[in-house]
């Protein structure tokens, strides 16, 4: 798999309330019937389900302490952290660091467990049929007895043949979203 796999495709969510994805028409073409249309749109929305069902089972697993669960839903060749353009890499942030398969993501949790996370929150999941992101709120203490408070977008990319998590990515908005840190050192953040 190669990193274009982990680019985000385009969707056009329409301002729909009711649960179902609307895509531009150039994405999925005309149809010339209804009943193919509606067909088109509950695969999609069952596929979407199914996505949002892996990925919200992993955050239930992380929950748990059960990285065995988790290292199951990831496929054998999934890029974990792996994408262009990365400035939690460029700044060697140690978890933002590029691991592959599950050896790679077992490698993650193992640093994960080493953090002492004070508080984590899934915020919002939205999912298609290929992709789930899930918005989450993290508040880690530093070694300094200070703490630092992020928002973070996790973009999931899933395997159509199993369902599985084939590519993983991180994202902290720098627009309008800065972590927040408290105690001794606590300083403006760039």
């Amino acid at each position: 798999m190669t990193s274009e796999a982990c680019v985000p495709a385009a969707l056009h969510l329409g301002g729909r309330s009711d649960g179902l994805i609307a895509l531009p028409s150039q994405i999925w073409g005309s149809f010339p019937t209804p009943d193919r249309e509606e067909t088109a749109v509950s695969t999609t929305k069952n596929r979407a389900a199914a996505n949002l069902a892996v990925v919200g089972g992993v955050y239930e697993a992380f929950g748990r302490g059960d990285v065995d669960f988790i290292l199951g839903q990831i496929a054998d060749d999934c890029e974990w952290e792996s994408w262009l353009d990365n400035h939690g890499q460029t700044a060697g942030v140690p978890p933002i660091k590029p691991r592959y398969g599950r050896a790679g993501v077992a490698e993650f949790f193992a640093y994960v467990a080493t953090m002492q996370t004070r508080d984590f929150r899934v915020l919002d999941m939205l999912a298609s049929d290929r992709q789930v992101v899930v918005e989450v709120q993290i508040s880690i203490a530093m070694p300094d007895g200070g703490s630092v408070t992020e928002e973070e977008l996790h973009l999931y990319s899933l395997n159509d043949e199993a369902g599985s998590i084939a590519c993983a990515t991180t994202s902290t908005p720098r627009s309008e979203s800065r972590p927040t840190v408290s105690g001794s050192g606590a300083g403006p953040r760039p």
